[in-house]
């Protein structure tokens, strides 16, 4: 019964090709779904929540089950080469052979409970702890988007959801139903790999990772060999956080003497501006009491001028009367 289920949904990838690497082995890949699937393939666009941001101008609610790929862009500190080791690891893990996509929907058709099946991030990631690196990083982001929308689901910022990895997921479309719905104004691939999972526990549903033998005896190689020297890694790390732990105080006490001397100057620079325009009101002050002084004295000589003035004419006047 799981089966004819299985072969009678409608089924759909949506795609994001932007930051694909190999886009011939992509184009390849997905004509092996020719006939079954709807195949969306796009670029970017955040803001369209019905397409996942794939910017293929579908709608998820249109089908039953989803693939939906949406790798990340490279990092400044990632290396060409493991970033497309990376999207083999998850893009074409998924894609290139048809029945990890089938087995994956066959799972959820015979298990109600789950919402999403995603692979989960390769040992390197997980030695290093990158995926909760990144949960903390977007962990206040994702407490104030669910404030927003009113969800409440448990989450811990020492405790990170499943995570899909690369955009890397097969989503039943009625754990996710709502989605398009809720309000941000943020949604990136990293954003939506927090969000899927926790809008399947909103709405009843179990997000889970699935295992393909090439990623589980990747991984066990992996960690065994990742293990060997692991002490050394993490003598390293612990050196690395030491000296940047004291290079960050004495940066710290650098910054705080350099302000302080900042607003010593700038507080002599307000005292002594203060002082300057004191003595500038005064100089004007005693400039202002030498010009009336002036002033007074000019008018005195005037009167003084003028009542000699008055004399002598008078004296003039007496010489002609009794010349």
């Amino acid at each position: 019964m799981a089966v004819a289920r299985g072969a009678a949904c409608k089924k759909a990838i949506f795609i994001n090709s932007e930051n694909i690497v190999l886009k011939d082995k992509l184009e390849r890949a997905v004509k092996q779904f020719d006939g079954s699937y709807s195949v969306f393939v796009g670029t970017r666009s955040d803001n369209d929540l019905s397409s996942l941001c794939t910017g293929t101008g579908a709608s998820y609610r249109d089908h039953d089950y989803i693939v939906w790929i949406d790798p990340e862009s490279i990092s400044k500190n990632e290396v060409f080469r493991n970033y497309t080791a990376r999207q083999d690891y998850h893009v074409f893990d998924l894609l290139e052979r048809r029945e990890v996509v089938e087995r994956a929907i066959s799972i959820m058709e015979q298990d109600s409970s789950i919402g999403a099946l995603s692979f989960p991030v390769d040992y390197l990631q997980a030695s290093n702890w990158d995926q909760y690196e990144c949960w903390a990083d977007y962990f206040k982001l994702v407490e104030r988007w669910m404030r927003v929308n009113d969800i409440d689901v448990g989450i811990d910022i020492d405790r990170p959801p499943v995570i899909t990895a690369d955009g890397c997921c097969v989503i039943r479309t009625k754990a996710i139903w709502d989605l398009e719905e809720l309000r941000f104004k943020l949604y990136n691939t990293q954003f939506l790999a927090f969000a899927i999972a926790i809008i399947c526990q909103k709405n009843g549903y179990l997000p889970q990772y699935m295992l393909t033998k090439r990623i589980l005896i990747n991984n066990s190689f992996g960690y065994e060999t990742y293990t060997s020297w692991m002490p050394d890694v993490l003598k390293v790390k612990k050196e690395y956080y030491r000296q940047l732990t004291q290079y960050n105080k004495e940066n710290q006490e650098y910054f705080e003497q350099t302000l302080q001397c900042l607003r010593d100057q700038l507080a002599q620079a307000t005292q002594c501006h203060s002082e300057r325009e004191a003595y500038l009101e005064q100089v004007q002050q005693s400039l202002q009491g030498q010009i009336a002084q002036q002033q007074e004295t000019i008018a005195q000589l005037g009167a003084e001028l003028e009542a000699a003035r008055s004399r002598a004419t008078l004296r003039g006047r007496l010489r002609r009367l009794f010349s």
